[in-house]
């Protein structure tokens, strides 16, 4: 087993926690390293809320990679076992998914997503999200279609389909 050495704020570490009832073991990324009695007992459980302890221990605030990396759970470090970077393996991405849902979900500004397409003012912008997308997907040997098209205004019109997505330039990934 790896030990944490606290030195620094720890953030970037990654550490195996086990999870659950069955003593499955996921990987976490320390935010932070500290001292407090105050923290969450392992394994780790959907519902775990920390409680106070008899005494102050070495902790790591952590997040749940792939999980849900919005809640920061705070561990005893004699319950983590640090994975040197050299064990850490890049994982799979769904690029579009992860780009569009960080984008605003309404039209203005340059660029905003529905979740199933992201939307640009212009072609070359449209053109090039669409190169970066091909070029993501096939650095992880995973071949997808990437779709572009625009949303034109007298089509729309004349379709009577006029709506926040007309006059914008679109790309997809099937």
């Amino acid at each position: 087993m790896s030990e944490f050495h606290i030195n620094g704020d720890g953030f970037g570490c990654y550490a195996h926690i086990e999870v659950d009832f069955v003593g499955e073991i996921h990987v976490f990324k320390v935010v932070g390293f500290f001292e407090s009695n105050f923290y969450c007992d392992v394994p780790i459980r959907h519902n775990t809320e920390p409680y106070m302890h008899d005494k102050v221990v070495p902790v790591a605030n952590v997040i749940h990679c792939g999980v849900d990396e919005s809640k920061v759970i705070r561990v005893a470090i004699e319950d983590c076992d640090k994975i040197e970077n050299r064990d850490v393996k890049k994982s799979k991405s769904d690029w579009f998914y992860e780009i569009a849902e960080r984008l605003r979900d309404y039209s203005e500004g340059y660029i905003w997503s529905t979740g199933d397409e992201i939307l640009c003012k212009t072609e070359s912008a449209a053109n090039t999200l669409a190169d970066m997308f091909e070029t993501l997907y096939n650095e992880q040997g995973k071949e997808v279609k990437v779709n572009t098209g625009y949303y034109d205004p007298d089509e729309d019109k004349r379709n009577g389909e006029e709506d926040r997505h007309t006059g914008w330039w679109y790309v997809n990934v099937l």
